[in-house]
């Protein structure tokens, strides 16, 4: 388990740094990044509520198939026009 989590800080380290291009009066950035999270609270549904859910980074980190987080910029060179997508993908067994 050690082993996945020192993989998962050493791929974000190395490609959480932004490609930067300028291509005319557009400049593009893309940036990698990931993200380490536990979940705890209160989980409820319609009127069945106070379902405690707790769930630690481990066991999150077990059950993670694939995840991707993506943040993509296009700022126009006069400042009045911005593209950006900021979009994340998990896939969990």
């Amino acid at each position: 388990m050690k082993v996945k989590t020192h993989i998962c800080v050493v791929i974000c380290t190395l490609f959480g740094v932004p490609a930067i291009s300028h291509a005319g009066e557009w400049s593009y950035e893309i940036e990698p990044y990931g993200l380490f999270a536990n979940i705890e609270g209160d989980a409820g549904v319609g009127r069945a509520t106070g379902a405690e859910v707790d769930v630690d980074f481990d066991t999150i980190l077990e059950n993670l198939e694939l995840a991707a987080m993506l943040h993509f910029e296009a700022p126009h060179k006069n400042g009045l026009y911005i593209k950006r997508i900021n979009d994340s993908f998990p896939k969990i067994q």
